[in-house]
Order: structure tokens, then sequence, then C-alpha cells
């Protein structure tokens, strides 16, 4: 991927619709959506405020149809972070950051000292710790009784790969001095301890970054990783989707996905038509539904290398929706083809084998009229 290609039309748009189409902007809109590539997608994070300004408000709105239009740019940022951690000198790095907090979110954090804080947007921090507090010093009002001010210092370790990746960027902008770390979005933290500094007149909130390896984040990232790809894209938002029950936004994901692959990327071509098939199922769309599990089918069947756990699992969608149709002889015949396929592949005695057994027992608890369509005298 070399640039925004495939977002442009929405992209202009949002970023038009983000700056209340003040036309004074567009030369900047145009030069960001004509120049952008890959390799400087920090640069345009820190030179253009707009820039980070609409992503971290998308990302805070959780609008996922303005998160798809902008993923290009958050993978980007990730891939860009990533490396750029691998300069760190130090294996660890102490940072902070100085905002302010409304007093009824800080009585809430403080209610779960040894808990983990995820960011939904992108963090800024900086090594200086002066330059944090006096962020933090110029947030609120002395006499607002409403709002606290925070410091933040946060310990991280630089080596680790199981985090959200974090680098310092100060390089890339015209700040050196700010020494500015930036965190992906979706980092981890554990909530160390708050304590009040009366001679700083502030709140420092201690925290230490976490990785996939920490024993407090295994068991919800094991129950995440069998439903979404570590490699996150359309696909993996689709699914991710799908599971909230937002199935329209999930087959948007997915066709957008299917309209991005190349002609001979079979294997995700496959998957692609298969959560369609299966989205359309679910809205009960039956003749859609099989149109996309039979292009899956078709695809599969003509593999060099055929999975047939995977083949049994479609047969078995396939027949669910001749079972709802309701075409029972057709079903049986798909049924059957995925029990073929699993005592293959997993055996007799697996779960998704004794899916298929009672799926079949279905059909064959059917009244034998309805079953082979036989019309009462």
């Amino acid at each position: 991927m070399t640039s925004l290609t495939g977002t442009i039309d929405e992209l202009y748009g949002m970023c038009h619709e983000f700056l209340c189409r003040d036309e004074t902007q567009w030369t900047k809109i145009c030069e960001f959506i004509n120049s952008y590539r890959p390799s400087n997608a920090i640069q345009w994070y820190i030179k253009e405020p707009f820039v980070f300004e609409l992503l971290n408000k998308v990302l805070r709105s959780s609008d996922i149809d303005k998160m798809i239009t902008l993923r290009l740019l958050i993978r980007d940022l990730y891939y860009q972070l990533r490396e750029e951690q691998k300069n760190f000198p130090d294996t660890i790095v102490t940072v902070y950051r100085g905002q302010a907090m409304a007093l009824r979110e800080l009585n809430k954090i403080r209610t779960h000292i040894g808990n983990l804080i995820s960011m939904n947007s992108f963090l800024s921090t900086s090594k200086d710790r002066d330059v944090a507090r006096m962020f933090a010093e110029s947030s609120t009002d002395p006499n607002d009784n409403t709002h606290k001010r925070i410091l933040f210092e946060i310990h991280a370790t630089t080596r680790r790969i199981d985090a959200k990746p974090f680098a310092e960027i100060s390089h890339f902008g015209s700040y050196t001095d700010e020494k500015e770390i930036l965190f992906m979005l979706g980092s981890v933290f554990k909530l160390q301890n708050i304590v009040y500094d009366e001679n700083e007149k502030l709140w420092i909130v201690k925290l230490i970054l976490c990785g996939e390896n920490d024993n407090e984040l295994k068991d919800v990232l094991k129950s995440m990783k069998s439903d979404i790809a570590e490699c996150p894209n359309l696909t993996s938002l689709g699914l991710l989707l799908k599971k909230m029950g937002k199935i329209d936004r999930a087959a948007k994901c997915f066709q957008r996905h299917l309209n991005s692959l190349a002609s001979d990327d079979f294997l995700r071509r496959a998957s692609c038509y298969w959560n369609l098939g299966n989205i359309a199922r679910e809205k009960g769309y039956y003749k859609e539904a099989l149109e996309n599990l039979n292009m899956s089918l078709d695809i599969k069947s003509n593999l060099s290398s055929i999975d047939k756990t995977s083949m049994g699992d479609l047969y078995n969608d396939i027949g669910t929706v001749y079972n709802y149709i309701p075409d029972y002889s057709k079903a049986l015949e798909a049924y059957q083809q995925a029990l073929k396929y699993k005592l293959e592949s997993v055996g007799h005695d697996h779960l998704t084998t004794a899916s298929v057994y009672d799926n079949m027992g279905t059909i064959y608890r059917a009244p034998i009229q309805i079953r082979f369509g036989i019309k009462e005298p």
C-alpha cells in the first residue's frame, strides 16, 4: 500500500466536514491526500493539527464508518511507530503527560488501583517532566472545582514487542525540545498508584505499560484472539462488529475488503464471501446467502490444498441456509458433505462434528411430508 487510494473521496468529504467547509484549509486537505505516503504518517500527524484532531475525534466517537475510512492512516502509524521504537537507546523510559480531568472521572479511577486502562486514542507524552507539568498547570483554572490537574507518570519497557508500539517523534516536527513520545491507540496500562502532591498542587497518576505476556492481559486477549486476527484488517474489524451485533456495518467491512483484494488472493476472497453469506443468512436473505457461500465454496474447492476442517464448516453453513428456506433435501446433502469432511479432519468426537449431527437430526425430526415436499392428497 503506497497511498490513501481507495478512500480518497470519503476522506475528502470527511476532512471538509471536519473543517466546517473552511475553504482556506482546502489546500492543506489536497496536499495531505495527494502527497501522503505510509512512510510519512507520523510527519502528517505532527505537521497538520487537523490530521491528529480529526483522527482522535473519530477514535473517541467510536464512529465505525469514519474509522473504516481512516484505517490506512491508523495502520501506517502503527507500523511506523513500531520501526521508530527500535531507536530507543535505553531499555526503560519514563514519560509524562499533563492534562485536566473531571473530578468525577478522577474519583472513579481512584477506585481502580491495580486495574488495566486501555486508551481509545493516540496518547501524546513527553520525556520532560517540566513540559508535562506546564501543560497540567495551564489546563485548568485553580478555582475550578469540577476539574483537577493531572500528571501521568508512565513507565515503559522499550524492548518489548508484545505491547502496542510507542516511539519518540519530536524529530519529525518543529518542537524537538518537547521530547514527545507517542503511544499507539489501544495501548494498555496498569494503574499502579494515584497520589496528590501538595507542593505541586496536582494529582500524580502512575501507570505501567502492559503487553500480551502480562498475566493480567492473557485471559482477556485469549478470548479476543479466537475471533479477531492479530494483524488488523477490514475482515477482522467486520468480525468484531458482527460479534457486537452490528451486522450491516460488518457487511460493509467484508464487502470493502473483498473489493480491495486482488483476483488471485483466493483465501481472503473466499473468507469475505463466506462472511457475507452468513450475514445475509442472519438477515433472512437466503438467496443472497447461498450465492455468497457458493462463491466461497467454488474458490475453496479449487485450491491446490483443501482445508477439510474449513470445508466442513462451510458445508454446514450452506446446509443451515437450505434448512431455513426450507429445502430439506438440499440441506441434508450439504450436511452429509459437512460430516464427510469433519470425520476426515477432526474426527467423530469433535464438538463441530456433533454440531453437524445435530443439524442433520433436525432434518430427520421433521415430518416426512415436509421433509420431502410431499403434498397431502
